[in-house]
């Protein structure tokens, strides 16, 4: 069940062939099949999904849509966001959990969506689950590794907010790396939004891609451990 959104994601990572992947929030696993078809025998994909029932979804995805002897699959339940795996994997993927309202409009028969469903307060309260998610993911990925942070939201306190913060907070040396929708989204300070304007009603779709120079990030005079962080939006990958 792979769609176009999950296919733009997916294509942040850059997945080879022997890679380690981690699928932080996988939900029904459209994402995680989509990393599978990068992967060879020799590579691995960790889907992890804490609920219970979209884990149970995932796994029958899983099942259906890629074969038992074509890529190590494993499936967790975990809370991402007490994660421990320290430079684990090649690539991460960090789908987010957001407020999606083009989600909510659509369920909600276009009409306006009730304060009760959607707040400013439920999308900082999702940022700052973000965030954590985030750094985890950073801690988690390898030097020389990336992760994708996306979500499908249009607040900016849930995607530029959310990297900004993460920079500022991890002790890893990352950099920001330019993602390919720059041909069909605007450009955001760490990222790239598309919107249903200006890409065919397609969106919102917003994505950043960090690279994983080291786990120690270098010292920066004047600051505090922890609290700044260098990066660097314009150099690919090496």
């Amino acid at each position: 069940p792979l769609d176009y959104a999950s296919a733009l994601v997916v294509e942040q990572l850059e997945v080879g062939a022997f890679d380690r992947v981690l699928d932080v929030c996988a939900a029904s696993g459209r994402n995680s099949i989509g990393i599978a078809q990068f992967l060879s025998a020799d590579g691995a994909l960790t889907a992890n999904e804490p609920n219970h029932e979209r884990s149970a979804r995932l796994r029958r995805n899983i099942r259906e849509y890629i074969p038992s002897n074509y890529v190590p699959v494993t499936i967790t339940q975990r809370n991402a966001e007490t994660w421990y795996a320290p430079s684990m994997y090649h690539r991460v993927l960090v789908d987010a959990p957001c407020s999606a309202e083009r989600y909510l409009l659509q369920h909600n028969g276009g009409a306006p969506v009730s304060p009760k469903i959607w707040t400013e307060q439920t999308s900082l309260e999702l940022s700052r689950r973000g965030c954590v998610l985030l750094l985890r993911a950073l801690e988690t990925c390898r030097p020389g590794g990336r992760v994708v942070y996306s979500t499908r939201s249009l607040s900016p306190l849930e995607n530029d907010g959310v990297v900004e913060d993460a920079l500022r907070r991890t002790r890893c040396q990352v950099e920001v790396h330019p993602t390919t929708l720059r041909n069909m989204g605007e450009k955001t300070r760490y990222g790239h939004i598309v919107l249903p304007d200006t890409a065919g009603g397609f969106g919102p779709l917003f994505c950043c891609v960090i690279h994983k120079v080291s786990d120690r990030r270098e010292e920066v005079d004047s600051n505090e451990e922890g609290e700044e962080c260098e990066y660097d939006d314009e150099n690919g990958d090496s």
